[in-house]
């Protein structure tokens, strides 16, 4: 996985927004963050109830990320909470 430098950016409400490459440690945050997310749009490819993934499931997702090259598995966090996921 391509391990990207984190990078910080400023809000228009001054909080800080970090961008920074995924770790397994995330997972739990990850799938709290999915199923929010789950709820709030309509364009994304799952719907509320439809993300099963367990955290260890998670966990070893984003570790086979890591061990396959051209992946990359990026957050956006503010104030230590998940707020953007993208996995590609």
């Amino acid at each position: 996985m391509a391990l990207i430098t984190p990078s910080e950016h400023t809000l228009r409400d001054g909080r800080t927004l970090t961008i920074r490459s995924v770790e397994p440690d995330d997972a739990s945050a990850l799938i709290a963050y999915l199923n929010a997310i789950s709820t709030e749009s309509e364009f994304l490819g799952f719907g509320p109830g439809e993300l099963t993934m367990t955290i260890e499931e998670e966990r070893r997702f984003i570790e086979r990320c890591g061990a396959t090259p051209g992946a990359i598995a990026m957050a956006g966090v503010v104030d230590h909470a998940i707020v953007a996921s993208l996995t590609f």
